[in-house]
């Protein structure tokens, strides 16, 4: 058994196997410890690809929101992916250096603009989600500027970073440092992140982050919450008979049904391409289990239409509650409640169920 490392982080065990008893020459050894170097190298490049091709999918889907303030904003912008290659620019950002966007994407930012300061304030909006000021003198190809730099995190919808985002503007005395439209493009890249666009409800990076704090807030005060995980019943089967697009406006139809069930203090979000995820603050699993009765009668009673199409649906649903289960984290509680969602569908779906001891 041989650990795989990237850096000083396990990532993975290789199990090694002899015909016969006898221990391992020394040259084999070597052969053992290369390949364990070489196999290591490739699951880590393979999570990298990975990682940058969703930041490069979440740009492409944001880019009908984003693109013409990124393209407009008064000052430049740089988007790099987790190794801090060069995802993005904007066209300012050739106007400040001459770095034009063909020479730049896939560039190490280092490479670029060569300043250790650039590259700490980048890993640290990065290993710290939070977004960070500073100014710090650039250099490219011998053009020479003061800049203020504005970073920050680029989340997807599991809480996992993608990359960062930095605003550059060059400082000239009496000005102030971050114009109010970068400010605005930087909250609107914080929502967006949180947001799920064919629902416009909140994402599951959303969901994760709320029913954290409801679940730290329940261990310090004692007070009592409920989760509900739902489902349409037999959506892969949908998916495969009508298409996308058709499952898209199902996923419509059933979020209008749930918004006129949920209280405002509720929060309504899409957990996935499939579920719904439902946190119910100051509610115990009997009031949450009543709702979601409602909201699966609704369904089932009001048929879907759509492209002449006329499709009866159904939802489940698992529901869990501090009272009813106790879970040590807020991670448990989503698996309490997708297992008993799980249980729903098992049994035959159009139903919900109550995560019990």
């Amino acid at each position: 058994m041989i650990s795989l490392y990237s850096g000083r982080k396990e990532i993975g065990v290789l199990f090694v196997e002899k015909e016969n008893l006898e221990p391992f020459s020394k040259s084999e050894k070597e052969i053992l410890s290369t390949s364990a170097t070489l196999i290591s190298e490739i699951i880590q490049n393979e999570r990298n690809l990975k990682q940058s091709r969703s930041l490069s999918k979440l740009l492409t889907e944001e880019k009908q929101h984003l693109n013409a303030a990124i393209t407009n904003i008064s000052d430049g912008i740089i988007i790099v992916d987790l190794k801090f290659s060069v995802m993005m620019v904007n066209s300012h950002i050739e106007k400040l250096f001459n770095l034009s966007a063909l020479n730049a994407v896939g560039m190490d930012i280092d490479d670029i603009f060569e300043n250790t300061k650039l590259t700490n304030i980048l890993k640290k909006s990065l290993d710290d989600n939070k977004t960070y000021s500073d100014r710090m003198v650039l250099e490219y190809k011998g053009v020479c500027k003061e800049i203020d730099i504005r970073t920050s995190c680029i989340m997807d919808e599991l809480n996992k970073p993608l990359g960062v985002i930095a605003f550059f503007h060059e400082f000239i005395q009496g000005e102030d440092k971050i114009s109010d439209d970068d400010t605005a493009l930087l909250h609107k890249f914080q929502k967006l992140s949180t947001t799920d666009f064919l629902t416009n409800l909140p994402n599951r990076r959303y969901f994760n982050k709320r029913i954290e704090e409801e679940f730290l807030r329940s261990r310090r005060y004692g007070t009592k919450f409920s989760i509900a995980i739902a489902e349409i019943d037999d959506s892969n089967k949908l998916i495969e008979s009508h298409g996308d697009e058709t499952f898209d406006q199902i996923i419509i139809f059933v979020t209008e049904i749930l918004t006129g069930y949920v209280r405002n203090v509720d929060i309504l979000t899409r957990f996935s391409r499939k579920k719904f995820g439902i946190i119910f603050p100051e509610t115990l699993a009997d009031k949450a289990y009543f709702c979601m009765e409602r909201v699966r009668t609704a369904i089932k009673e009001k048929n879907f239409e759509f492209n002449n199409k006329n499709l009866s649906l159904s939802l489940s649903s698992g529901i869990y509650s501090d009272k009813t289960k106790e879970a040590t984290s807020y991670e448990e509680i989503i698996n309490f409640a997708s297992q008993s969602l799980h249980n729903a569908k098992k049994s035959g779906g159009d139903k919900n169920i109550i995560s019990i001891t």
